[in-house]
């Protein structure tokens, strides 16, 4: 401690001398102006970094919102023309024979064979009459793909409610298939619907 009380004293006595009190205030200036130098370089630069990061940010949001933009926009255009061609699906008035000559066509086309085929006509409800067909059909994999993918093709709104694939005993890769089908199709109107 005497140590530490004797260091203070020199210092004390050195700092008296002129010369060292002109050092003193010459190296507080120095590191004044380093400070102010420093801060003077820095603040812009931070400024600058700050008003990048806010640009940056300003523009990757703008990017998402035009992207998200045109993904709503393609997404309202292919709804809209589904629902065209739905609209056009659901206003057909085709008679149960008209579905059988299409269905048949579809599978001959596919080049599947109908096996056998059971309609019945359910209850007209909101101006639609519900025709729920039960097939039993027989190809290729590939061609019974290919059958089911081309319902959406044909002029009323089919869609398949159940299906079941299986293998067959006619023959390597002949496999059969049961479908349970609904189509809607518009209540004919002053006409008896067919049986």
């Amino acid at each position: 401690m005497s140590d530490a009380k004797a260091l203070l004293q020199y210092l004390l006595f050195s700092a008296r001398h002129r010369l060292v009190k002109m050092a003193a205030v010459v190296s507080l200036l120095s590191v004044l102006i380093m400070l102010s130098v420093g801060v003077g370089y820095w603040w812009p630069v931070e400024r600058g970094y700050s008003e990048l990061l806010r640009q940056t940010e300003t523009k990757r949001k703008e990017v998402i919102n035009s992207v998200r933009a045109a993904d709503i926009s393609r997404a309202y255009s292919h709804s809209a023309k589904q629902i065209e061609v739905l609209e056009r699906k659901l206003n057909i008035e085709a008679a149960q024979t008209d579905l059988v000559k299409h269905l048949s066509q579809l599978a001959i086309k596919q080049n599947v064979k109908i096996i056998s085929e059971v309609y019945e006509e359910g209850q007209a409800q909101t101006g639609y009459v519900p025709l729920h067909l039960d097939l039993n059909l027989q190809g290729s994999y590939s061609a019974l793909r290919r059958f089911i993918s081309g319902l959406q093709s044909l002029p009323t709104w089919t869609y398949v409610r159940e299906g079941t694939i299986s293998g067959s005993q006619e023959g390597l890769g002949v496999l059969k298939a049961h479908l349970r089908l609904v189509t809607y199709r518009k209540v004919k109107t002053g006409k008896r619907q067919d049986a």
